[in-house]
Parts: structure tokens; C-alpha cells; sequence
């Protein structure tokens, strides 16, 4: 929707999900760190088991094969920061401002059930959430900074240093 509304504000979200994935990336190959279950599997921590496949079998399923097949393929050590939360942290920042007043709480909930899913299902740690949480805002921060940087001289020859005859808020014809 946003990319079909405003395509200028879908370029600056895009911006920013693929700068908090690269902060990430980043982080993992920096500082790898398991997940609160494989602690629990190596004896680290008592009490932690792998919950995230249990609704499977809740509903009778078994666990899908799309879950079984990526998470033999993912990287198990890339806990630090939760990208979960921090995708969700993004979201809700990015359109904490373009939403009516009524949602927004919606959006600061959203965020927080992740964090708490996260938790609850020994995926992560409240540190692992907390700094995704903090990774977004920082993001958001730099990007918004950026952003302003570049509208306050435009490169020579640029796209940004021609005249626009069309604002963001106008409508995509």
C-alpha cells in the first residue's frame, strides 16, 4: 500500500530495512551468539526448550515442511540483535506518524508481542530484543539524518538537484 501510495515514502522505508538488516548481518559475523534453546540443548541453561514448531502439533498438523526445511538452513547462531523485533520496532516507527492517533497503540503493541513471543519461545533473550529494539531506533535515526543531509545539497547532476513538479503527498498517476 505504501508503495503504491507514495513511492517516495516506500523508497525511504526500503532504505531502512535493508540498512537494519545489514546492521545485523553485521552483528552476527561480528559477534555470533546462540539462541536461549541452543544453550538450553547444550546444558548452558536448564528449563529452555524450542517452542516455535509446538502449534503445529496443537493443531494437529505436524510440524510443515517449509518450517522443517528453513530451519535446517538458517544461521543458528545470529541471535544478537533479534531482527524480529527489530523489523517490527521499524514498522511501527515508520508509520507511527502516518497512521491515525487510534492505531498507534495498535503499533506500539505490535513490537511488544514480538519481544514477548520471542522470549516465551526461548528464540531470544530480552537483551537479543532490547537491542533490536535499539538497532530500528538508530536506523531510523541515521536514515532520517541522511535524508535530511541530502535534501540540504543535493549532489550536482543528480536526480535530487533537478526541480520536482510533484510532491510526495500528491497522488501516483
Amino acid at each position: 500500500m505504501l508503495w503504491a501510495r507514495d513511492r517516495a515514502a516506500f523508497r525511504r522505508f526500503a532504505n531502512r530495512v535493508v540498512a537494519l538488516a545489514l546492521a545485523g548481518l553485521a552483528t552476527y559475523i561480528a559477534f555470533p551468539a546462540a539462541p536461549p534453546w541452543m544453550a538450553g540443548e547444550t546444558g548452558l541453561l536448564e528449563g529452555v526448550h524450542r517452542t516455535t514448531s509446538d502449534g503445529w502439533s496443537v493443531l494437529g498438523t505436524g510440524t510443515a515442511g517449509l518450517f522443517s526445511e528453513g530451519q535446517a538452513s538458517v544461521n543458528l547462531v545470529a541471535a544478537v540483535p533479534s531482527l524480529h523485533s527489530a523489523f517490527t520496532a521499524l514498522v511501527a516507527m515508520f508509520l507511527w506518524r502516518r497512521v491515525r492517533p487510534w492505531v498507534r497503540p495498535l503499533l506500539a503493541l505490535y513490537p511488544l508481542a514480538m519481544g514477548l513471543t520471542l522470549i516465551a519461545t526461548g528464540e531470544h533473550y530480552f537483551f537479543d530484543v532490547l537491542l533490536g529494539w535499539l538497532y530500528a531506533g538508530a536506523v531510523m535515526a541515521a536514515c532520517a539524518w541522511w535524508e535530511r543531509r541530502r535534501a540540504a545539497c543535493p549532489l550536482p547532476g543528480s536526480l535530487d538537484a533537478w526541480p520536482s513538479t510533484r510532491t510526495s503527498s500528491s497522488p501516483i498517476r
